[in-house]
């Protein structure tokens, strides 16, 4: 496929051989900037398309995408995650999207996997995330969880990012830890003031709506794995707003 003028902007705190895939995944944008959070072995062959940018992560996520999104060439810019891949039929749809002047941005559903099984149901099961825009349409928000805000018309795509963010489940335990942390530091700054009734009720209407309402049930023991790690994501949080009181 020939290049298209697209800046993919890929966010990692990972080695560089470790997220080839992803990288090889996007070789269709003239500009591919990787946002390294650790150390870049300088001998590691990349093509000629690729930058590195060395820049500590911290604990703001979208701080580090907006970095990103002002080194970009292209007017249209992607933003992809280290464990996420793009197809050939995705890479296509991309390529009419932004030949089309109808859109600023649009939306691109992510097929979600949780131990080697695509999830198709939960919150997992419709997840459409805004990856692709125009560079000057909006920026990030939110230090985790984030958003971009594109102020701008914004149509949907058809083809999904594949996520396989997981390998284990330690994997999994470890980032809710991490992402917690950073939400309940976030709502301590916005002034969100910590509730024994939420700590009491969230949880289980979590769980309730993942595996219940939104049929997560049907994907068998990694939707219940899901919905449980997802009740227990809101259970620390608030946990975790307790202690900085």
């Amino acid at each position: 496929m020939k290049q298209l003028p697209v800046t993919t902007i890929i966010l990692s705190n990972k080695a560089v051989e470790e997220i080839r895939s992803t990288i090889h995944s996007v070789l269709w944008s003239s500009q591919i900037i990787v946002m390294q959070d650790s150390f870049y072995d300088k001998s590691a062959a990349l093509p000629e398309n690729v930058e590195i940018v060395l820049r500590n992560l911290g604990k703001d996520f979208s701080d580090q995408r907006n970095a990103g999104l002002s080194l970009a060439k292209n007017s249209w810019v992607f933003f992809l995650d280290s464990d996420e891949v793009v197809s050939l039929e995705l890479a296509k749809e991309i390529e009419s999207a932004i030949k089309s002047k109808k859109y600023s941005g649009y939306f691109i559903p992510r097929q979600d996997y949780l131990l080697k099984r695509a999830l198709m149901f939960g919150e997992a099961g419709n997840m459409k995330l805004l990856r692709l825009a125009k560079k000057d349409a909006g920026s990030w928000s939110r230090p985790v969880h984030e958003i971009w805000n594109v102020r701008a018309e914004v149509g949907k795509l058809k083809s999904p990012i594949i996520h396989k963010p997981h390998q284990s489940i330690s994997s999994f335990i470890e980032k809710i830890n991490a992402y917690t942390s950073i939400e309940a530091q976030y709502r301590k700054t916005e002034g969100k003031k910590f509730s024994m009734i939420e700590l009491m009720l969230y949880p289980f209407i979590k769980f309730f709506l993942n595996y219940v309402f939104k049929l997560g049930f049907l994907d068998g023991y990694p939707g219940f794995v899901l919905a449980y790690c997802m009740s227990m994501h809101s259970l620390i949080v608030r946990v975790k707003m307790y202690e900085r009181t």
